[in-house]
């Protein structure tokens, strides 16, 4: 008789741990929804200290706009004399990179009257310049790195400001 019972209660312990386990499968997870890909147009300044020797950047303006857009890396860049990177980390920890021409050295071409080519740089001291790049949340940190006749100078780091 005792076993009778016994094995009545580990059948409603089987039923109750299986229903358990149903209803807690039953329950769905909320998932995360994955961020919105869109496109950031970022207006940047940059200005640079002769006495120090270093440039000083700044963050003008960002404007989103609800596109996306078809986004890759120009290695072509990283060849030339005068670049930027810029390493650009956002708040839901995105990570884009990107390579732009240095816009404080620019290089003309210039004609003569007797019709020859001659190339000439010119190296500014203030600039601005746009950079168009995805965009899922507001950045938290943009990283700089200037190379400068091949030599790549100390990272410059800007934080957001809110």
């Amino acid at each position: 008789m005792v076993g009778f019972f016994y094995l009545i209660s580990m059948k409603v312990k089987c039923y109750i741990v299986i229903c358990v386990v149903l209803f807690t499968a039953c329950v769905s997870l909320k998932e995360k929804p994955l961020p919105i890909e869109k496109t950031a147009f970022y207006t940047f300044s940059i200005q640079r200290d002769t006495i120090k020797n270093q440039s000083q950047f700044k963050v003008l303006d960002v404007q989103i706009a609800d596109t996306k857009i078809n986004y890759h890396l120009n290695k072509a860049i990283e060849k030339e004399p005068y670049y930027i990177r810029l390493n650009i980390i956002d708040e839901s920890k995105h990570q884009i990179t990107a390579l732009v021409s240095h816009p404080l050295y620019k290089r003309f071409d210039l004609y003569s009257e007797t019709g020859e080519i001659e190339s000439k740089s010119v190296k500014l001291q203030n600039a601005e310049f746009v950079l168009r790049v995805p965009f899922f949340s507001s950045y938290k940190t943009i990283t700089f790195t200037e190379t400068i006749n091949f030599v790549n100078q100390k990272p410059i780091t800007l934080k957001y400001e809110k």
